[in-house]
């Protein structure tokens, strides 16, 4: 997970928009309108986490957030899509903020690097319809359903494991096949 980390590295500076998936998802739809999405000055686009949804989840949440400056309320994003400005992401440097709040939080981090990306980021996102990120956790946390037939998601993300997805037929089709 932390590999998504080293793109603007191991990419030519010509390159300067990125987007990332994780190796797990299912596309499900054209992704075309996402890539043209504009950031509107912000460094990522993401889809809110639906499972996770605030720094204060009391399993999977930042901790010790009100320490670090947020809020209970502060919403959090799930890497596993994200359309990325790399000239803001290598002008920042996001990478070295994420590994080295990663480092040093080391005791307290839950979601590996996701965890580093929603706090360095946390005011520099651009939340994308959950559409663009379909958790199988975040779909059965939220309660938010779609229909059988996929219509309504544009990515899968069988995140949470296969016996998370039994309220999503189409996830649970790429569960088996990612097996």
């Amino acid at each position: 997970t932390y590999y998504r980390l080293l793109l603007p590295m191991v990419l030519p500076n010509t390159c300067t928009r990125v987007l990332y998936l994780d190796t797990d998802m299912l596309i499900l739809s054209d992704i075309t309108s996402l890539w043209q999405i504009d950031l509107q000055g912000n460094i990522i686009a993401a889809a809110p986490d639906m499972a996770v949804q605030t720094f204060s989840h009391p399993r999977w949440g930042i901790k010790n957030f009100s320490e670090l400056g947020f809020s209970a309320d502060q919403p959090v994003f799930n890497g596993g899509v994200m359309l990325i400005d790399l000239d803001a992401w290598r002008r920042k440097n996001i990478s070295g903020q994420v590994l080295n709040f990663s480092i040093a939080r080391a005791p307290d981090i839950r979601l590996w690097d996701q965890d580093g990306l929603n706090v360095v980021l946390a005011y520099h996102w651009l939340r994308l319809d959950p559409r663009w990120n379909s958790t199988t956790e975040g779909i059965r946390a939220s309660g938010w359903r779609h229909p059988a037939s996929g219509r309504g998601r544009a990515c899968g993300h069988p995140a949470g494991g296969p016996e998370m997805s039994v309220r999503c037929p189409t996830l649970m089709t790429a569960n088996r096949m990612l097996e």
